[in-house]
């Protein structure tokens, strides 16, 4: 174990959390506002599909030794939690709070196409260490290391977290005896109730006391009653995992058309004649190759 004294604080942090450090993010110059760290944790044990989930963690700008510990995710199903930690509640932001005059760029804007970070005067960092999980495997930069396809289910999604939890607490033990929260939004409303069944029925992380959920949807009132095909349209086109043009063309020919679309007509398992079925199978060609593809 390597102790890490920082002012009045003694910190114990594994070698491997150590190597985690981050020191330095383009867009923000001098030392960051806290210590942050990034890596990956092994899942796959319980779900049978083994890959590495990333993790970002901002220390607390308070007292990291006796504050408590956040994870946020965002929900989709598929959306990185990276998403909220750099637009709504992270220490640092890609874009400053509107109307806030105390939310300045860190340095002068250069002309380059890395986005300057802005100081979050509202981040959760200001009461306990934030951090997320990229879940599940295929998001972000989170993957699978098994062979065949990258499948998740929600099921497989709790566990693979679960197990990420214990190894990130087993990386950072002096956050164990931290009080410890999960929080997230949208489909977060499934995930995080999945992934509390399990840290019931495994009993790993003694430390858990909470959940916060935003917005929260859980079954099938997630998707207010769109069609499958409509679900996949809206995720490659949220990710951007096809083109603006192709976007564009699919929400002209399948507008007041998406009840018509069975799954056997225009998602990515069939063809059909009509133009809004050709053209969700464009969307398939374009997807298939990258770990998100039907």
């Amino acid at each position: 174990m390597i102790v890490l004294t920082i002012g009045l604080l003694s910190l114990t942090v594994t070698p491997q959390a150590a190597s985690d450090e981050v020191t330095f993010l383009p867009g923000w110059t001098g030392a960051l506002p806290s210590k942050h760290y990034s890596g990956y944790l092994p899942v796959g044990n319980a779900s049978g599909s083994p890959g590495m989930l990333h993790y970002w963690l901002q220390e607390s700008e308070g007292d990291p030794a006796t504050d408590p510990v956040i994870m946020w995710i965002n929900g989709g199903p598929g959306a990185s939690g990276m998403i909220g930690m750099l637009t709504e509640l992270g220490q640092l932001q890609t874009m400053p709070s509107p109307g806030d005059p105390a939310a300045q760029p860190a340095s002068p804007s250069s002309p380059s196409a890395t986005p300057t970070l802005y100081y979050n005067k509202f981040g959760w960092t200001k009461v306990g260490s934030l951090f997320t999980i990229e879940q599940p495997k295929g998001v972000g930069f989170s993957y699978c290391t098994g062979k065949g396809k990258c499948v998740n289910t929600d099921e497989s999604t709790a566990q693979d977290t679960y197990e990420a939890l214990v190894a990130f607490f087993e990386r950072f033990p002096a956050l164990k005896s931290r009080p410890f929260y999960v929080t997230g939004e949208s489909y977060a409303g499934t995930y995080l109730p999945m992934l509390m069944d399990q840290i019931d029925l495994r009993g790993g992380l003694p430390n858990f006391v909470g959940a916060a959920i935003g917005n929260g949807c859980w079954g099938s009132e997630c998707f207010y009653g769109v069609t499958e095909s409509q679900i996949d349209y809206h995720t490659f086109a949220g990710q951007m995992f096809i083109s603006p043009a192709l976007t564009e063309q699919i929400g002209d020919a399948c507008e007041g058309r998406w009840e018509q679309v069975t799954s056997t007509e225009g998602a990515c398992g069939g063809a059909g004649v009509d133009k809004c079925p050709r053209a969700l199978q464009q969307m398939c060609t374009e997807v298939r190759g990258t770990n998100v593809g039907p």
